[in-house]
């Protein structure tokens, strides 16, 4: 109960600084019909500009991502209009960071792009002071560097994810309508361009990141996990492996000194989801054992859900894509008993935990098909 006050008086809070940011504006909109008015204007807005990215701020304590990003979104758009003054370099940063990750905590694909552009202007702007100093600098601006990448690398893959969407939908509307593979792929080959294109500008900040002051290991953790996934997409499969085996390391390094309880139990099920994904790298990699290797990790992956996954449902979509990995290794090898058995197993904990439409269910179901037409 106290937690829900504290976050509705920091929601009033919030709502009282847009309010006035709001009559700033419309204040400086008056001024501006006044003879020698330019000091005063400029006043108004500067002010108006602070009382936004402050209520972004007090709303992102509160936990109100969604609102903090129209709060922000509304003080950028005055600090990027010509003319306007201007804050320091590392306040603005600072907001157009904090704009990008209420973006990717809302995990709005419609707002890629502007994640994209937000932790991108951040990232240039910091990256002339780590220039200036020779590529040294201080601590915390490298640091900065690294977290902006990071937050690029993020949003890059929010744009593939919005770019997947997109593709999926499409095949859909075509497949529907009747159309052939040659009137499929010429449609989808725009839509596949700019899913590899987010994909290309991802992997290197995603990979920059991981040697910045600064980052938690669970941050560089979660950075080499997705730059693997980028490189096994870009066909750069031995650079995946390294990155998807380096967040295996990390992530039992936590396992190994997580308090027992739900931190151990949440930092498990972090570790079986990246085991799982290292495992389908090591079986697609095309190394000598490399599906054996993967089946072996996603054992391991098997026994952390069961031992610690048991009623949530997080761990339960983790299951259902430890089943999908296992499914494919076995298609590898030849078992298609094996692989349908893993694949149906698999459909059914997504059509239980995401739905029928979701593209998890969709691809096993996929799967399930190809293995029939085997057996």
């Amino acid at each position: 109960a106290a937690l829900h006050g504290a976050a509705a008086r920091l929601q009033a809070a919030a709502e009282l600084q847009i309010a006035a940011a709001k009559r700033m504006k419309e204040g400086a909109a008056a001024v501006l019909e006044l003879p020698s008015s330019r000091v005063g204007m400029e006043t108004l807005v500067g002010a108006g500009m602070t009382c936004y990215l402050e209520a972004g701020r007090i709303k992102i304590n509160a936990g109100d991502n969604a609102g903090a990003a129209g709060a922000l979104r509304e003080g950028l758009a005055l600090l990027a209009e010509p003319g306007n003054p201007q804050i320091p370099d590392e306040d603005a940063e600072m907001a157009r960071m904090m704009f990008g990750w209420c973006i990717l905590e809302t995990e709005d694909t419609s707002a890629a792009d502007e994640a994209v552009a937000a932790f991108g202007a951040a990232k240039a702007s910091v990256q002339k002071r780590v220039a200036a100093a020779g590529g040294g600098g201080e601590v915390r601006d490298r640091s900065a560097l690294g977290k902006c990448n990071y937050g690029l690398g993020m949003a890059y893959s929010l744009k593939a994810a919005q770019a997947q969407a997109a593709v999926q939908a499409r095949a859909a509307e075509l497949q529907a309508e009747g159309k052939g593979e040659d009137d499929l792929r010429a449609a989808l080959h725009p839509l596949l361009l700019a899913h590899q294109d987010a994909v290309e500008k991802g992997a290197p900040a995603l990979e920059a990141c991981t040697e910045a002051p600064g980052m938690t290991d669970r941050e560089v953790a979660d950075a080499h996990q997705r730059a693997a996934t980028a490189r096994a997409m870009l066909q750069d499969l031995p650079a995946a492996v390294v990155h998807s085996d380096k967040a295996v390391e990390l992530v039992e390094d936590m396992f190994a000194s997580a308090a027992a309880g739900e931190e151990k139990a949440g930092v498990a099920i972090s570790l079986a989801n990246a085991l799982h994904l290292a495992g389908g790298v090591h079986a697609d990699a095309g190394q000598p054992g490399g599906i054996d290797r993967g089946l072996e990790l996603c054992d391991r992956a098997s026994a952390l859900l069961v031992e610690y996954g048991a009623g949530d449902a997080g761990a339960e979509v983790t299951r259902g894509q430890v089943r999908q990995a296992q499914g494919l290794m076995a298609a590898k090898k030849g078992e298609w008993r094996a692989a349908h058995d893993h694949f149906t197993e698999a459909r059914d904990v997504f059509t239980a935990q995401l739905g029928e439409a979701d593209g998890l269910t969709v691809a096993a179901t996929q799967c399930i098909e190809m293995t029939k037409q085997k057996l």
